[in-house]
């Protein structure tokens, strides 16, 4: 089992970094060490050999800080891997790639989409409750600019 992975990063095509180190393999996530790390939830892609490309998620960055315990870098997802991808994965993973084949993407919740009628019915209700009356605030006066005096000596 290779401790260290040396990959090539692209971001839709353009090149993030040459030979760089990856390592902490398990069954779906791997660290890879970036000196400027994507944010999370970009899709990358691993290119591990000339015809080997695979698709990963980023899924957790740690800067660059002073005595932090591992280099610059990103944890990446790889989710519903097949044929010579997860075969890869497996190869550099070891232990954990009994359950490699099981692992999807982490659930997320969804936010449902407020569509227009919504927005329209709110404004209405809006509207129709009666106006509420507010604290007077005292209305904001001109600021009185102060003169510098001249502080040469004539």
């Amino acid at each position: 089992m290779p401790e260290d992975v040396y990959v090539d990063l692209q971001y839709r095509g353009i090149e993030l970094g040459r030979r760089l180190c990856m390592q902490e393999f398990t069954a779906s996530e791997a660290y890879v060490q970036c000196p400027q790390p994507m944010p999370v939830g970009s899709t990358i892609v691993l290119c591990v050999a000339e015809d080997l490309e695979i698709p990963v998620q980023v899924a957790h960055v740690s800067e660059q800080v002073a005595g932090a315990e591992r280099p610059a870098g990103m944890f990446v997802g790889a989710y519903g891997l097949e044929g010579a991808a997860l075969a890869w994965w497996q190869s550099n993973m070891g232990a954990a790639a009994d359950s490699a084949e099981d692992s999807e993407a982490p659930d997320t919740e969804v936010m449902p989409a407020v569509t227009p009628e919504e927005v329209a019915a709110a404004k209405e209700a809006k509207k129709a409750e009666p106006a509420e009356e507010t604290s007077a605030k005292p209305a904001k006066g001109k600021k009185k600019r102060r003169r510098r005096r001249n502080t040469r000596n004539k």
